[in-house]
């Protein structure tokens, strides 16, 4: 056959990719400007989310540093919070803490919420002192405890509730067997104990070691 006699190509002409409109666009197939875009709005609400947390964490953090009331234990303060209670709980309480006194601290609390407060200073006098300080004190005491805390004490047959050693400066919070916890509340029957134990009550009294010198005086109110 005479290559000019060659019949003509009768197929539909190629038409280049990037005329071809009948084609599905490239970005429908995952590999073009919709995978980028989505990625953004992702990455924009990741972003929100983590400055939504930060702000949360700001927020609750003001509350607790501006807001709730924190334990002090600064000398320097417990004249003036020894004069924001009740003076028939802390009448017992020296007022001003003792120059003599050879070891001195200090814990309050204000309470808050369901939180009892409580104040609570612990001495260490010349031994006279303390004997005498027993003596006087073992006359006004309705009952006393030696050693433990405020839950094992009001848990005991015939307790009362008493405190915690908030002084001791490391746990467990509980007074060693050498001291005496004497309790000036009037020691409720049976009848009486609830709810009284741990809806609006009150303890106070002072915790003697007549072997170490010292005196915690205390009060709690819930």
């Amino acid at each position: 056959m005479n290559p000019d006699d060659t019949p003509p190509d009768t197929s539909a002409p190629q038409v280049p990719a990037a005329l071809d409109h009948g084609s599905t666009p490239a970005a429908d197939n995952g590999t073009g400007t919709t995978a980028p875009l989505v990625q953004n709005c992702m990455m924009r609400g990741l972003f929100l989310l983590a400055v939504l947390a930060a702000g949360c964490v700001v927020f609750f953090a003001v509350i607790v540093f501006f807001i709730m009331p924190s334990t002090t234990h600064r000398l320097g303060a417990y004249p003036k919070l020894r004069a924001s209670w009740n003076q028939q709980h802390i009448a017992h309480f020296p007022q001003e803490i003792p120059a003599d006194a050879t070891l001195k601290k200090f814990s309050h609390f204000p309470g808050y919420l369901q939180g009892g407060a409580h104040i609570q200073l612990r001495l260490q006098l010349p031994p006279a002192r303390i004997q005498a300080l027993h003596d006087e004190f073992a006359s006004q005491c309705t009952t006393s405890f030696w050693g433990g805390s405020k839950y094992i004490h009001v848990s005991e047959h015939d307790g009362m509730p008493t405190t915690n050693f908030f002084t001791r400066g490391s746990s467990p919070l509980e007074f060693p067997s050498d001291y005496e916890l004497m309790v000036f509340d009037r020691v409720l029957p049976k009848s009486e104990r609830m709810p009284y134990m741990w809806n609006h009550g009150s303890s106070h009294g002072v915790a003697i070691s007549v072997q170490r010198h010292e005196i915690v005086y205390w009060a709690e109110t819930w």
